[in-house]
């Protein structure tokens, strides 16, 4: 997962339009890193070991992870597995269940455009 340190303080997200910029917040204060979250691995990745906290933020990094995961394979198949994945990160987080649920559901109902709708249904949220 790479990082970058900050030298003024970053928005704990940001979305480049590839990837996903998330304050580690398990180095907080002493520290402020961020993360560079490419999909479902290192988003799931970071979720568990606390790294994104706070509901909102968790269901908001939850679901452009699923979205860039699509974006990398768009198939009913992958959109199936890296849901699976992304629920389990954290299985009692509302915010996570809800935001994975979403982009699924943006996904499955556009199969001519999954990737599209994915990320979509990631920038609604």
């Amino acid at each position: 997962m790479p990082t970058r340190a900050c030298t003024e303080s970053p928005p704990p997200l940001h979305w480049t339009g590839t990837t996903l910029e998330i304050l580690d917040q398990t180095l907080l204060p002493a520290e402020e890193v961020v993360l560079e979250l490419r999909g479902t691995p290192d988003t799931v990745e970071a979720i568990k070991r606390l790294a994104v906290r706070g509901a909102p933020l968790i269901g908001i990094a939850a679901a452009y992870g699923l979205a860039m995961e699509i974006a990398r394979e768009e198939t009913p198949e992958a959109l199936e597995r890296a849901a699976a994945l992304m629920a389990g990160a954290r299985p009692t987080a509302r915010n996570l269940g809800w935001a994975v649920e979403r982009v699924t559901a943006a996904a499955r109902a556009a199969p001519d455009r999954m990737a599209d709708a994915a990320r979509e249904a990631a920038e609604q949220i």
